[in-house]
């Protein structure tokens, strides 16, 4: 039974139209000119995936009108925590290893703020939230590789690659020593909670 006008929101009326014309989200994502992911992670929530262009070729597609659509409730919550990791090679949060005599990284991944900027506590880089693929862009995941493309999240620099096992052994014992050294957390990857970053780059008290 179709529900009354005007008590549903846009979002939930694409999702309820795509269902009922029988597409897939990847067959919609072509016809607007996007990727699947983004009609995935919009339809759950995440608004800011699609650009309101996107959104209103979306509609069109569809044959829906957002003008009997009310509001998106407005979140009264915490904002947004996601996972974030550094993308530098050497820093001491991303674990070397080997794979088939490929070098991966396992990141040690941070839970921070979506709409905060978020510096590496260890060599100060900016983190990233996204995987690296440009033509994917999944959020990040536990791993190293992105289990929606497999793109690695960390890519091995050319010191990585002329001496494999003498370099990660010789990683590996650094990143042990400065562990230790500061009391922090295990080798091995994980999640930590993550400082907030104000927008000039200075910690918040």
């Amino acid at each position: 039974m179709a529900m009354p006008e005007g008590t549903r929101t846009l979002r939930e009326m694409l999702l309820a139209a795509r269902r009922a014309a029988g597409m897939t989200q990847s067959e919609v994502a072509r016809k607007v000119g996007c990727q699947q992911s983004a009609i995935s992670m919009f339809e759950s929530g995440l608004q800011d995936r699609l650009s309101e262009e996107k959104i209103l070729a979306l509609a069109k597609v569809l044959k829906v009108d957002p003008a009997g659509a009310r509001p998106e409730p407005v979140a009264r919550t915490q904002a947004r925590q996601i996972l974030k990791y550094c993308p530098v090679d050497e820093c001491p949060s991303n674990v070397p290893y080997v794979v088939r005599g490929q070098v991966c990284f396992a990141p040690v991944l941070v839970l921070a703020g979506a709409e905060e900027r978020t510096h590496c506590s260890d060599c100060g880089e900016m983190l990233e939230s996204a995987c690296p693929n440009e033509a994917c862009g999944a959020p990040v995941a536990p791993g190293a590789f992105c289990p929606v493309c497999g793109t690695r999240y960390v890519t091995p620099g050319g010191r990585a690659t002329r001496n494999v096992e003498a370099w990660i052994a010789a990683r590996r014992e650094a990143i042990d020593q400065l562990r230790t050294m500061q009391s922090l957390r295990p080798v091995g990857g994980g999640a930590r909670k993550a400082e907030p970053v104000a927008e000039d780059g200075e910690e918040r008290r």
